[in-house]
């Protein structure tokens, strides 16, 4: 059969979903799936990746509507199945995106109408990876959840990742989630200090941060130096990647790296990397989880990441590496016990 799942988001969206492409295939070997995605530079995350059989393009913010009228006619020929829509899509965009489609069963949580082909999935407050599940229960209600994973195959770095490596992702997309650059720099110097090597990881925003910079010896600058999948490929070396709620992070834990989130205005019960091997660390106010109530703009103090202490999280750091963590750090899902 024929899926296509609609994504057009941020690469940690797009990460989390991949969960549902690991399911199909579980339920369906031989299925062929599209995704949408909503920029070129994504798809190189599956650049190695044959799981995939096509792509499309949606940006609703820079693409004309004849553009976008284009593209659903390419979608519209493939006569899909199954159309599976993101549950973080806007709710009138994706009943206009199924209606256009024409799959024979499009499912979402935004579908509420009488369309005969639509299947309208509640939503629960639960992790971003289990609402994306629960669009499967169309398929098979007994079906297992399998964690978010990136196909790194082939993929090379021409740099040499010791194991004793951390990774530093210094970047997130808003400021509400990105901690100061003068922290983790701290925490490069302990841990080299503790034989250690450290690389920093982020775009080309984060490398105009690090240029001006004189770098000790030990630590390696790969801001704006590496593609999305490299970035990957390096976290996967690394024994442990420390960052806020980004991108990255869900890259890491995708390709199977131990991961530390710094949480602030997002809640990590539903949106931590998702994996056996995610820790997570923030600090209690009564402000907290903005992001979560759409108040994320009125923030001008940003206190949920300001006020996280480099100590504390370095703390943390030795315990994980050391495998002696306390639990309420640790993400879980019953879904790792099996």
């Amino acid at each position: 059969m024929k899926y296509l799942i609609e994504i057009h988001h941020g690469i940690g969206d797009i990460v989390q979903m991949m969960s549902v492409v690991e399911c199909i295939l579980q339920y369906d070997a031989k299925a062929y799936i599209a995704i949408i995605l909503n920029k070129d530079q994504y798809k190189e995350l599956f650049s190695k990746d044959d799981r995939i059989s096509a792509f499309f393009r949606i940006d609703l913010k820079i693409m004309t509507k004849l553009q976008i009228l284009k593209e659903v006619k390419r979608m519209r020929k493939e006569h899909f199945d199954y159309f599976f829509l993101s549950p973080i899509s806007n709710g009138k965009a994706s009943r206009i995106l199924a209606w256009l489609v024409g799959a024979q069963t499009s499912v979402g949580e935004q579908l509420i109408g009488r369309k005969k082909s639509w299947r309208y999935i509640e939503t629960e407050d639960v992790h971003i990876v289990r609402r994306n599940f629960n669009l499967l229960t169309i398929l098979d209600n007994k079906m297992r959840i399998l964690p978010p994973r990136l196909s790194l195959n082939d993929v090379e770095v021409c740099i040499n990742i010791k194991k004793k490596t951390i990774g530093l992702c210094i970047g997130t997309s808003i400021p509400q989630k990105t901690w100061k650059l003068s922290n983790y720099l701290n925490i490069a110097e302990d841990f080299i200090a503790l034989g250690y090597d450290i690389v920093f990881l982020g775009g080309e925003k984060e490398a105009s941060l690090m240029e001006d910079l004189s770098l000790s010896d030990g630590v390696i600058d790969l801001t704006g130096k590496l593609s999305l999948i490299q970035s990957a490929k390096v976290a996967s070396k690394c024994c442990l990647i420390v960052g806020g709620d980004t991108g990255i992070m869900h890259m890491a834990a995708a390709v199977g790296g131990t991961t530390l989130t710094l949480f602030s205005c997002t809640d990590p019960r539903l949106h931590c990397p998702y994996s056996d091997k995610s820790y997570f660390y923030n600090i209690e106010l009564p402000c907290q989880y903005c992001y979560e109530r759409g108040e994320v703009a009125l923030c001008q103090k940003h206190r949920c990441i300001n006020e996280i202490e480099v100590e504390k999280v370095k703390d943390l750091m030795v315990s994980i590496l050391g495998n002696v963590v306390d639990n309420k750090f640790k993400f879980y899902d019953n879904a790792f016990v099996r």
